[in-house]
């Protein structure tokens, strides 16, 4: 079974920076969320080198 996302992260950005990113994620065939996710997710694995411990 798979888990029910439930959090939430809300930004501002520029107009032209969404439309660029809007337009990133139509050209991956991706929902603007599937896209940011996916990018973040990506760029965070990167940069930490093990999964955070999970929290209580």
């Amino acid at each position: 079974m798979t888990q029910r996302k439930n959090q939430r992260i809300a930004l501002r950005l520029h107009e032209a920076d969404k439309a660029l990113i809007a337009a990133a994620a139509a050209y991956s065939g991706q929902t603007l969320t599937q896209f940011m996710v996916s990018c973040a997710v990506e760029h965070a694995r990167r940069l930490v080198p093990q999964p955070p411990p999970k929290a209580p």
